[in-house]
C-alpha cells in the first residue's frame, strides 16, 4: 500500500514535470516549478527521515551510510604508474646521466636570450 502510494506520486509528479515545460505563461510556469521543487525536497527529506529513524531501530545492525560517487572513489587505479621508493626506479634515477643537473650538482649550460631576432655580437 505505501510503495502503490510512492508509484503514483511519482507518475503525478512526473505528469507535473512534463506539464510544467508545456506552460507557455513564464509566471505559471515558474510557479509550478517551484512547487515541484518544493515536493521534491520534502519526499527527500521524509526518505532521508525514514533512513535515519530505520538505523536508530536497527542500532548496529543498521546497513552503512551510502556513500556518495565522486571522481575520486569511480577512479580506476592505472596499472603504469610507478612507486617511487621501488628499488629498480631508484636506481634508474641513480644511474641517469641527466641526474648530476636534477640534483643541482652541475650547473646547466644554456643561454637565456630575450631578443626574437638574434645576431653575433661583435
Amino acid at each position: 500500500l505505501d510503495m502503490a502510494r510512492t508509484l503514483t506520486a511519482s507518475r503525478a509528479l512526473q505528469r507535473l514535470r512534463s506539464s510544467s515545460s508545456a506552460v507557455k505563461n513564464k509566471l505559471r510556469r515558474q510557479t509550478l516549478y517551484q512547487k515541484e521543487k518544493l515536493n521534491r525536497n520534502k519526499e527527500k527529506k521524509e526518505r532521508k527521515k525514514k533512513r535515519n529513524e530505520e538505523a536508530k531501530k536497527m542500532g548496529d545492525q543498521a546497513p552503512p551510510k551510502e556513500v556518495p560517487k565522486t571522481l575520486e572513489n569511480t577512479r580506476v587505479a592505472e596499472e603504469t604508474t610507478v612507486d617511487p621508493e621501488d628499488l629498480e626506479t631508484l636506481q634508474d634515477e641513480k644511474t641517469d646521466e641527466m641526474a648530476s643537473y636534477f640534483d643541482r650538482l652541475t650547473a646547466p649550460k644554456v643561454l637565456i636570450i630575450s631578443i626574437t631576432k638574434t645576431s653575433l655580437v661583435r
